[in-house]
């Protein structure tokens, strides 16, 4: 990709006002993790998700959730499935408005998630997203989140080794 070079630019090509503005943003997801997620802080929702922001991959089916009070449900049901939640963050990158996170979340699934009862298995959830930042608030995040992962771990999905034995049994001429 070519970047176009200013003369006035600084090294690297990045006006101060740029990286400030992606200091913020980065900043802001940092914020979103540990007071919402580890900090259990329901209110970080009304400070930093837009009163008009969507999220997707957060709910099966691909569903988006819309506004803080959806967000809230969402956050809720997440929380009481697994209530001591915490997510560390592993690498975030920005550009202007945008920002993307890759993390891995931990705890103890102590409650039912999804009609699913507790397992009081600790678990280990892969994520990443993508946030889009504006004035100040979270308009839009896409989220990618290891379910298939999260639910054999909990046993509420077979996994893919027995699955895989299961079929080559069926195929087996004995």
């Amino acid at each position: 990709m070519h970047v176009p070079k200013f003369p006035n630019a600084p090294p690297g090509g990045q006006f101060p006002m740029e990286n400030a503005i992606m200091e913020d943003n980065e900043t802001l997801i940092r914020r979103w993790f540990e007071q919402l997620w580890n900090d259990k802080r329901v209110e970080t929702i009304d400070e930093i998700f837009a009163p008009d922001g969507v999220s997707y991959g957060m709910l099966e089916g691909g569903v988006p959730t819309y506004g803080r009070e959806h967000w809230k449900q969402v956050h809720a049901a997440f929380c009481a499935a697994i209530p001591d939640l915490h997510i560390e963050l592993l690498s975030i990158i920005s550009s202007g408005d945008q920002v993307a996170v890759r993390f891995v979340a931990t705890g103890v699934n102590s409650g039912p998630f999804q009609g699913i009862p507790a397992s009081n298995e600790a678990v280990r959830i892969d994520g990443m997203c993508t946030a889009l930042i504006r004035n100040g608030q979270i308009l839009e995040g896409r989220n990618v989140i290891d379910m298939l992962g999260f639910l054999q771990q909990i046993g509420a999905s077979p996994k893919i080794a027995e699955i895989a034995a299961a079929k080559l049994q069926e195929l087996s001429p004995i």
